[in-house]
């Protein structure tokens, strides 16, 4: 569940970031449409751009987060699944431990198999 987590959280910033540069994109070629040299329209063109660059920024930071928050969820689910598989190795070493040596010597040859496997 956390790693899907991770990659839904990861797909929709990459979506944001998408929207932001096309954003960007559009504002720029606005102003660009507009400039017709005059003082109101070079006004137009340099806050256009200046959104750019904010825009182009904030896409940027919104990546670099996502993938920081992915690979931060990432490492917990392989942690987690790591610590599950060892309580379950944990109690089965208990569980053979506990067995007496009588009952391992009458035990049939797949349970000594198994007994075998766990003790290594």
């Amino acid at each position: 569940r956390r790693t899907s987590n991770a990659i839904l959280a990861k797909e929709q910033n990459e979506e944001l970031a998408l929207a932001i540069e096309m954003s960007r994109k559009d504002e720029t070629v606005r102003a660009c449409t507009v400039a017709g040299g005059d003082h109101e329209s070079n006004e137009e063109l340099a806050r256009a751009m200046e959104m750019s660059r904010w825009a182009e920024q904030e896409a940027m930071e919104l990546k670099r987060s996502a993938d920081e928050k992915s690979q931060e969820e990432l490492a917990r689910a392989l942690d987690m699944s790591k610590v599950e598989r060892s309580e379950g190795e944990d109690e089965e070493l208990a569980r053979v431990m506990r067995l007496s040596q009588s009952e391992a010597l009458a035990c049939s040859s797949k349970e000594q198999d198994e007994i075998a496997r766990a003790m290594r």
